[in-house]
């Protein structure tokens, strides 16, 4: 999910594949050499996508001439090419823009020369990161990157186009899109430990409550911001895909008619839908809001006889909604993965590269 502007004015802290930034670096100048030639081979896709209406038009007459009756006497032969002939063309043409916007980010990165470094133990696999289940996988006969709470990983990706550049030092066998988010950073502040203990409600079976802290300003804001775009984010294409429904369904309700078409009612069930999925979003968000006017965290563990066994499991969750808020001294997945579109300052780039991949 891509993210609007960064949480300014808060600690915060960038996080790739689960790994935390740690700082920045230069490129080396064996690596600016191959990026350079990467760029400007994928830059000459732009030429070819500026090509594709030519394509398009030298595609059309070349299927004209195969049609040449009308009625009965059309060549059957046409409609079957003509349909694969758009579905290449539009192959084609997505793929070319791909490749000419990484070219174009590429050099902009080049202009840069600004590496992000991202490092840290993996505790865990995080299952929504499709991009770190990718690195963990075994490829060309190595994983790349390695579940291990003991030895740190390391990831270094190009900002601007968002390629993971090394892992553990080596070099990614295709293209691999990093995804960034931020979150505010885990304060240093000490829960005040509960000294009855036990179960309550709001804490998930199985575990107990150990205390509660209150949240910083920095996680405040993050879960303002998230409050926000679960209220608006969905709404555009909601009403574009539900706003059309009601004024029919009133109608038909005033005057006692009903279409006998199955297409209004697969419509229909499908613009109810979406608009269920907005109701349970800004349900969502209302929770988030109400743990936000509470303004701490719960810290929730195993009994300590499981905790002997495996190892610390300390989990901090929200009371109202329920989610979980962080583990193993890091936050949860789901606050890691929002993909941000703009880097903030603390990324190193200089203002006259804006940091969003794209054409200018």
């Amino acid at each position: 999910m891509a993210e609007g502007p960064s949480l300014e004015g808060a600690d915060v802290t960038l996080w790739c594949c689960g790994l935390p930034m740690i700082g920045r670096r230069a490129l080396e100048a064996s690596e600016r050499n191959t990026l350079r030639k990467e760029a400007t081979r994928k830059r000459l896709y732009c030429l070819l996508w500026i090509a594709t209406p030519i394509l398009f038009i030298a595609m059309l007459m070349g299927l004209m001439s195969l049609d040449k009756g009308n009625g009965s006497d059309a060549n059957p032969l046409f409609m079957p090419i003509f349909l694969v002939s758009l579905i290449v063309l539009a192959v084609v043409s997505l793929t070319t823009v791909q490749e000419g916007k990484r070219g174009l980010a590429l050099f902009r990165d080049l202009k840069q020369d600004v590496v992000l470094r991202f490092s840290g133990v993996l505790p865990s696999a995080d299952k929504q990161d499709l991009v770190q289940s990718s690195l963990l996988s075994e490829r060309g006969g190595k994983t790349l990157l390695r579940i291990d709470p003991m030895a740190p990983q390391t990831i270094e990706v190009l900002p601007l186009a968002r390629r993971i550049l090394l892992v553990n030092g080596e070099v990614p066998p295709v293209w691999t899109q990093a995804v960034i988010g931020e979150t505010a950073s885990v304060p240093q502040t000490t829960a005040s430990i509960d000294a009855t203990g036990g179960t309550t409600s709001s804490v998930p079976d199985g575990f107990f409550k150990k205390g509660e802290r209150p949240l910083s300003k920095g996680e405040n804001r993050e879960i303002e911001k998230t409050v926000r775009r679960l209220w608006l984010r969905p709404l555009p294409l909601t009403l574009l895909l539900t706003v059309w429904f009601w004024p029919l369904l009133i109608y038909f309700i005033a005057t006692r008619t009903m279409p006998n078409t199955r297409a209004f009612f697969g419509l229909g069930a499908f613009a109810i839908t979406m608009a269920w999925i907005y109701v349970l979003s800004v349900r969502h968000a209302l929770k988030l809001a109400a743990d936000r006017r509470n303004a701490y965290v719960i810290l929730i563990s195993l009994p300590q006889v499981e905790i002997d066994a495996l190892g610390s499991l300390d989990q901090e969750m929200l009371p109202i909604s329920g989610l979980l808020w962080s583990e193993h001294g890091r936050p949860a997945a789901w606050r890691r993965l929002r993909h941000l579109q703009t880097l903030p300052e603390r990324a190193g780039l200089r203002p006259e590269a804006p940091a969003k991949t794209g054409w200018r």
